[in-house]
C-alpha cells in the first residue's frame, strides 16, 4: 500500500512537470503560429475585391461586368482561399497536437489526484 502511494506521488510529480513543459511549449509556439495565420489572412485580404463569393463573381461574369480573364483570376483566388483556410501548416498542427496532449495530461493529473485521495 505504501509503495502504491509512493508510486502515485512520483507519477503525479512527473505529470505536473510534464504539464508545465507542455504549457511552456504551447506558449512558445502560439506566437509564430498566430503570426503565420495573420500573414496568410493578410495575403488573402489583399486579393479581395468587390466580389465576396465565387457565386457573386460568376454572376458578374454572366452579366458582362467582368471579362473572362478577370473571372478566371477570381476563380483561382476563391479556390486558393478555400484551400488555404482548410490546410493547416505543420506548426499549426503541432500546436494543436500540443494542446490535445496538454488536455489529456490534465485529465490524467486529475485522475492521479483522485487516486491518491482514495489510497490515503
Amino acid at each position: 500500500m505504501a509503495k502504491q502511494v509512493n508510486d502515485t506521488k512520483i507519477e503525479l510529480a512527473i505529470t505536473k512537470l510534464y504539464i508545465k513543459d507542455l504549457e511552456s511549449l504551447i506558449k512558445k509556439c502560439e506566437k509564430p503560429v498566430s503570426k503565420e495565420i495573420e500573414r496568410r489572412k493578410q495575403k488573402l485580404d489583399k486579393l479581395k475585391c468587390e466580389y465576396e463569393t465565387y457565386e457573386d463573381a460568376q454572376t458578374g461574369y454572366g452579366f458582362g461586368e467582368i471579362t473572362q480573364t478577370e473571372f478566371e483570376r477570381l476563380q483561382d483566388f476563391f479556390i486558393s482561399k478555400e484551400t488555404q483556410e482548410e490546410e493547416k501548416s505543420v506548426k499549426e498542427l503541432y500546436l494543436k497536437f500540443l494542446k490535445q496532449t496538454l488536455n489529456r495530461e490534465c485529465r490524467n493529473l486529475n485522475y492521479l489526484e483522485e487516486e491518491l485521495k482514495e489510497v490515503k
